[in-house]
């Protein structure tokens, strides 16, 4: 009985896991299927059969039951915890199109399902008491760094891609300036040729402005998207040119040339840090080595002398 429930508990966390996989997947099959003819159904009990067969295990049984779940955590909780987690969330870039209910119900489900699994496993291995009480700790600890830690490095990934469109992206929309165009008809060609983390951004930013929004507010919702302190700086930079009425080709000529000279302390930095990195490869790797093939036949013949 103890065997089947530590197997139950694991297939669990690894369906859980892989139909947040697989979720993107789903959505494109369902906006293809909107543009894919199919035949009509018969309206009655046979053809609402069909149709209810056809949904799937997680869309007939798993679903529904985590959307009910959803909805009794969301009156339970404080939407300024929602609003925290959320704008986590985006700074990620969304992964696995998770929304803050979802990340905290993953979350609680990893302190259950991680200290119960430990329990199993330190009662299928017999362990005692004293090394049972610390699994079911590091359990929980690691329940507790897993979403978090799997956050913060798809925002420092997501900030480490921005940074590097950055000054491409800055001088694309100044030589669409420097041709004519205004500002928001240059971030649209722009966008409509470019592809990466900060041209979604932009072309969101058009989106918002498109529904309603204001410039000066699109592009602050924007920049609080990521963490990156040169995109904030530019933002603050053309709010202040038009507030002003600078042209946007001197602030863009300007914050180039700042870009591409943090760009270029920043290589320099990463190049000076490579030998303070390659000490410890080279002292347990190829200082062992080198000392095999110089000092090794001294050694032998040391060992093989007529004294021994």
């Amino acid at each position: 009985m103890i065997y089947f429930l530590f197997f139950a508990v694991i297939s669990l966390c690894v369906y859980f896991l892989l139909m947040f996989l697989y979720e993107p997947r789903e959505l494109v099959r369902k906006r293809l299927s909107l543009y894919v003819k199919k035949k009509p159904l018969n309206i009655g009990k046979k053809s609402l059969s069909v149709s209810v067969r056809e949904k799937g295990f997680r869309e007939r049984i798993i679903k529904p039951r985590w959307n009910k779940l959803k909805n009794k955590y969301e009156n339970l909780t404080s939407e300024k915890n929602l609003i925290k987690v959320e704008r986590m969330l985006i700074q990620a870039g969304s992964p696995l199109r998770i929304t803050a209910l979802d990340y905290r119900l993953i979350q609680y489900g990893l302190f259950i399902s991680f200290p119960f699994a430990a329990f199993l496993f330190s009662v299928v291995v017999r362990l005692n008491i004293k090394f049972s009480f610390l699994c079911i700790v590091l359990s929980l600890l690691i329940a507790f760094v897993i979403p978090r830690f799997c956050v913060k490095r798809c925002i420092r990934n997501r900030n480490n891609k921005a940074l590097k469109e950055l000054p491409d992206i800055l001088d694309l929309i100044n030589v669409s300036l420097e041709a004519g165009l205004g500002f928001d008809a240059s971030i649209k060609k722009v966008v409509d040729k470019k592809t990466g983390v900060l041209a979604q951004a932009l072309r969101d930013c058009l989106e918002a402005m498109r529904f309603g929004k204001t410039r000066k507010e699109a592009l602050i919702e924007m920049a609080e998207s990521f963490q990156l302190e040169e995109l904030k700086s530019l933002v603050k930079s053309i709010l202040q040119g038009e507030r002003f009425g600078i042209s946007m080709v001197q602030v863009l000529n300007a914050q180039v040339i700042d870009m591409r000279e943090k760009r270029r302390t920043w290589a320099e930095e990463k190049a000076m840090k490579v030998p303070v990195k390659m000490i410890f490869p080279i002292v347990f790797f190829v200082f062992p080595s080198l000392f095999i093939i110089t000092l090794g036949p001294s050694v032998l013949q040391l060992l093989s002398g007529p004294g021994l």
